[in-house]
This record gives C-alpha cells, structure tokens and sequence, in this order.
C-alpha cells in the first residue's frame, strides 16, 4: 500500500499516536501507521500491537494544533500527530468516511436524488460563523455534510 495514497478500499498515513484512558492517562504511544477505510480505523504502531476499530466506534473527531483527537464511545481517546502536509488530507479522508458511515445508518440506504451541492451553513444563533458543507437531497429528507461536525438529516414536510 502507498503511504497517504489511496487504494481500492484504505489508505495509509505514517504519524505518531498516544492512546489515552478517560482519565487523561496515556497507556501507550510512539510512531506508528494508520490505516484509514470506509469502515474502519486501524493504527499500526511500529513497537506493539495493532489497535483496530470501526469508525462507529468514533464519537467525535477533533482538530487542534496539528493533532486529531479520536473520542471513542468507550471514554478512551486517541491522539494523532506529526502529519505534516498530510494533516489536511488524512482529517478530510477520515471525517468523510466517518460522515458517510453514519448517514449510511441515518437513511437506511434511502435512494439519493441529488449530491454535490455546496453552501456555508451557519446557526441562526452565529450567522457569521459558517461552515462550508456539502447539501444532499434524499428521498425522505434533505442531508447537510458539514466539513468539521456530524451530518444533520432534516425530514421533508
């Protein structure tokens, strides 16, 4: 496989990692590889064993200071780094399989009637504070993937 270059089915990016408990405790760390697909995330680590999960097993995907923080359901995090140029790259990969993943269980393999259609999507609250996403109509409802966040499924009607 090609590093930061996509196959068939994963992609794989050389960083570094520390595995963290919910209590801040780092359990495990160092250089490693992900592999990212559309279903799941597995990290390499270049000393120890393989750590493989489903990207549902993600409840949110953080950026700040060049690291990607993964919160997992379990309260366990994991914390990505030393990307380089490939940061933009690997969060966009890994947030757009993680997105597609939860709209695949959103709708239910719902037919799609249009996709590809960008906005800037603000709360009413912030309108200054869009993000740049990307609008999909289904049958049933219309979707907003927004770049950072989790896709929002609004009925018709």
């Amino acid at each position: 496989m090609r590093t930061g270059k996509s196959s068939d089915s994963a992609i794989e990016w050389p960083l570094s990692y520390s595995l963290r408990l919910p209590g801040k405790t780092e359990i495990s760390g160092g250089e490693a590889s992900a592999v990212v697909s559309e279903t799941e995330f597995a990290l390499l680590p270049v000393a120890g064993s393989a750590i493989t999960l489903c990207l549902r097993d993600i409840k949110h995907i953080v950026q700040g200071d060049y690291k990607i923080v993964l919160s997992l359901y379990s309260g366990d995090s994991i914390i990505l780094s030393h990307l380089g140029y490939r940061f933009e790259d690997f969060l966009r990969t890994i947030r757009r399989f993680h997105n597609e993943l939860r709209l695949k269980d959103m709708l239910m393999e719902e037919t799609l009637i249009q996709a590809g259609l960008e906005a800037t999507v603000a709360k009413s609250q912030a309108p200054a504070e869009g993000h740049e996403s990307e609008v999909r109509l289904y049958q049933t409802a219309l979707v907003i993937i927004p770049q950072q966040g989790r896709p929002a499924r609004i009925p018709y009607g």
